[in-house]
Parts: structure tokens; sequence; C-alpha cells
């Protein structure tokens, strides 16, 4: 799902309504932008298809336009027949329709974003419980030595880490409905509806040259193809412009049916007259076409310069965004390898310590915070991951293919 995939828009812009005996125009009308390819665009269709039904009676209409550089008319047919949309809908090709009418385009970055924020906030609760529930063990520890004649300060060293993880256990359970809202806002839910936390999330290792990745941009993303096209547009005006200096010639040929002669002696009397005309408009006012070809090459200059400054930022935010696909990766690979691991030992360690008399309790607490920092921290990094993953794919207005293995590493 990459890069920027428009899903399904709606934008009620207000009509007139005509009168007299014409057929009066509806009240509002609904524009809907959809994608050929998208799973969620399908999913709503038939959602569109009964509201179209519910409200046309009430004379609100439905338009929808496939905004997408693939889409043609034969295409968007087979798509609207495919689903049986009962409303008109067009290629924007050059997404003009969605610029123009300002459409707010909901990115499968979004979504996936918040899905794995969803995600996270999952393990941070399982992670967190899971804790407390090894300092009630540990707090089970300290009181046997308590009971052996040492001090109680252990004891209360457990309880006091426990109230801390308890309270942080509350804080992260009463994030679940806004986390949760935002995914549901994502995917066109209701806000309130309810969705099961993921249980997992996978790997994805991605196989492409990255060199090519700024290329790609120039390929596939949105805003750079909308301001080629509009480069190209003014390029064509400035042609127009310049054709204004030219002589307008014209050349044509006439003829008069006369019919039959009405007096044959005299000569050519019946014969069609036969007219050629020769125009040249010589152009004047040389001012006012200067005027207008210096405005359409500034307009011509102006537009190659914001497709550069397009093309700059852009190449600026996927540099961000490989940065931190490449540190989110090393993090999530060192935790999983080595210091997760190395945390749970020294847990066990200090644990096997403290029961033989040789370290206090502080030092099973620190071991304790030390492995449930890196467990969250894994999480983090594996969910940081998927996250750069998917803006990746927004800034390059595409998904990237996957394999097994990663072949090679971002390049900044």
């Amino acid at each position: 799902m990459g890069g920027m995939k428009i899903i399904t828009t709606l934008l009620l812009l207000l009509a007139t309504v005509a009168v007299g005996d014409k057929k009066p125009l509806p009240i509002a009308t609904v524009h809907v932008f959809l994608k050929e390819e998208c799973p969620i665009a399908r999913y709503h269709t038939k959602t569109l298809s009964q509201l179209q039904e519910r409200y046309a009676k009430e004379g609100i209409a439905f338009r929808g336009y496939v905004s997408s550089s693939k889409a043609t008319k034969q295409s968007v047919a087979a798509f609207k027949a495919k689903f049986k949309i009962p409303f008109a809908i067009e290629p924007d090709s050059s997404l003009s329709k969605a610029h123009h009418l300002r459409a707010k385009v909901r990115l499968f970055y979004q979504v996936k974003a918040a899905y794995y924020e969803y995600y996270y906030l999952g393990k941070a609760i399982d992670i967190t419980h899971q804790n407390i529930e090894l300092l009630k063990n540990l707090e089970g520890v300290a009181q046997a030595k308590v009971r052996a004649g040492s001090g109680i300060g252990g004891v209360m060293q457990a309880q006091i880490e426990i109230g801390k993880l308890e309270d942080r256990l509350k804080a992260l359970n009463e994030m679940r409905l806004p986390v949760l809202g935002k995914l549901n806002v994502a995917v066109g839910l209701k806000i309130e509806s309810h969705l099961p936390m993921p249980k997992a999330i996978t790997y994805s290792p991605v196989s492409i040259e990255w060199d090519l990745l700024s290329s790609l941009i120039n390929q596939s993303n949105h805003k750079v193809k909308r301001l080629k096209h509009q480069v190209k547009t003014k390029s064509i005006d400035v042609a127009l412009a310049k054709k204004q200096f030219y002589p307008d010639v014209q050349l044509g040929v006439d003829y008069i049916a006369t019919g039959e002669s009405a007096n044959p002696a005299v000569s050519d009397s019946g014969k069609d007259p036969v007219m050629v005309m020769f125009s040249v408009n010589i152009p004047l006012w040389y001012g006012k076409k200067r005027a207008a070809l210096a405005e359409a090459k500034h307009q011509y200059h102006a537009s190659i310069a914001d497709l550069q400054d397009s093309r700059n930022q852009l190449n600026a935010d996927l540099k961000m965004a490989l940065f931190e696909f490449q540190d989110a990766e090393r993090k999530f690979i060192l935790y999983q390898t080595t210091l997760t691991t190395l945390a749970r030992n020294s847990l066990n360690v200090a644990r096997e310590s403290y029961e033989g008399g040789r370290v206090e309790f502080s030092e099973l607490i620190d071991a304790q915070r030390l492995l449930l920092e890196f467990q969250l921290s894994y999480e983090r990094a594996r969910t940081d991951h998927e996250i750069s993953l998917a803006k990746i794919e927004r800034i390059l207005g595409r998904k990237l293919p996957q394999s097994q293995q990663m072949e090679g590493s971002p390049k900044l």
C-alpha cells in the first residue's frame, strides 16, 4: 500500500437550484475520490452505493473520481461495473480534480502508523503487566528474607516499584481509547468502534536499490507528478503567447449556387461564381503582447521552481525517513539478539546473589528496571521500523517490494 495512495474522501459542495421549467440541479454533490487497487476504497463501495440510493431522493448527487496516473476510461468503467457503483465515475489522471476541490487525501501511511502505534500500546500494556507480576514475585523473595531475619527495606522497595508500574499501567490502559480512536478515524470507522489489539507485527524487509529511491519520487509521488503537469501546461502557455506575434494568414474559397441560366445569351449566365479570399492580420499592440509573453514566461519559470523546491523537500524528507528506518532496524536487532537476553540473565544473577545475601535488593530492582526498559525499547524499535517504512512509501507514492532478506542498506 504505497506512498501517496488516495483512499475515500467525501466533499460536500453546495450547488444552486435552477429555476423555471429546467430540471433542478442537485442541492449538493458528494465528490468521492477512489483508487482502483485500494482495498479500503473497494470495501467502502457498497456503503457509498447505499448512501447514494438513500439520499438521491433528497436531491444529493454523487460523483466519483479515480485519481491515479494509470486511470483510463476503460479501467474506470471496469472498476465501476465490477463493484456495481451506481453513480458516474471518471478518471483523474492528472489529479486536477483532487487539487481543484482541495480534497483531503488519507494515505495508507496514516492507517499503518495508527495501527502500529496501537500494536505498541498493547505490547507496552502486556510488558508492564508482566513486570508487575515479576516484582510481586521478587517481593515474595524479599518477604522470605524478612522472615529469615533480614530488614524490610527490600519489601518496601518492591512495593514502591509495584505502585509505580501499576500507575503506569493505568495510564497505558487509559490511552487505549484515544489511540484506537485515531486508528478508527484513519480507516473510516466510527470513533467508538472496537478493534482488538494486534498481537504481533511482521518484520518487513525490502528488496530495492536504495540509490533509486530518489528517482522513484520523480516517477511516483503525486505532488511531483501534478507539478510536472503544471510545468508542461505553462510551457504551452509560453508557446501560445509567442504565436501572438505572428501574422494571422487566412485563405478561403467560396462559391454561390445561381441555378439555371435565366438568359443564355448573356456570357457565363447560369454558372456558379467561385470566390477566392485571402487576408492577412498583422499583429499590432506589441507592448500588450510582450507583457503577456513575459507573464507566461514568469509563470513557467515559477512552476519549474515550485517543482524543484518540492523535489528538494521530498528528498530531504526521504533522507530523514531512511535514517529513521536504519536506526530503528539497528536498534531492534540489537535488543532482540543481545541486550534483552543480557538484561534477563543479569536479573537472574542478581536474584541469586540477593537470595545468597551477596547484594542488596536495590541491585535486583535496577536489573528489573533495565529489563523493562529493554523490552519496551525493543517493541518501540520494531514499531518505529514499520512506521518509517510506511513513511518512505508515502514519500515515494508507491509500495516497496518485499523479500525475505534485506538487499543492501539505506544510503544517506
